[in-house]
């Protein structure tokens, strides 16, 4: 019995192998099937993204077009404002013989003001009171009034 043991454990190897190796085959075969797919996809998700990037590009180019167009149209209002005569204004006062300029006695006042050890800048506000019989000008700065705040015109 022990001889038939050995045949048949024989008969089966040989009967396995051929199995085995087409089984192996088989494997093979569909890994490289598996590749060659997986190297289409990626090859296809490449040209899929670059369709893409050439879509997105598109529309970015179509926005930014789009964006240049608004701001052209929104500039346009702006140089035609900007195209007017700003408003030149000159005003005097008159007394008897006498005409003062008013620009004259502010600048003055900017003048004795930034003497006094203040800066420019910080003018916010700037009212003037003329007083014709004393010849004086009165002013307040900021809000602030000051006793003898004045200058001669």
């Amino acid at each position: 019995m022990a001889v038939k043991k050995k045949t048949a454990t024989k008969t089966s190897t040989a009967k396995v192998a051929p199995a085995a190796k087409a089984a192996e085959t088989v494997k093979e075969a569909a890994k490289e099937t598996a590749a060659k797919a997986v190297d289409t996809a990626k090859t296809e998700t490449k040209a899929d993204t670059k369709e893409k990037e050439a879509e997105v590009k598109a529309e970015v180019s179509e926005a930014k077009t789009a964006v240049k167009k608004e701001t052209a149209k929104a500039a346009a209002p702006a140089k035609k404002a900007a195209k007017k005569p700003e408003l030149v204004q000159e005003v005097y006062v008159e007394y008897g013989d006498n005409q003062i300029y008013t620009d004259e006695v502010v600048n003055r006042i900017k003048e004795k003001y930034v003497g006094e050890g203040h800066y420019l800048a910080s003018i916010k506000s700037l009212k003037v009171y003329f007083n014709l019989d004393e010849r004086r000008a009165y002013y307040v700065i900021n809000d602030k009034p000051e006793d003898n705040q004045f200058v001669e015109f």
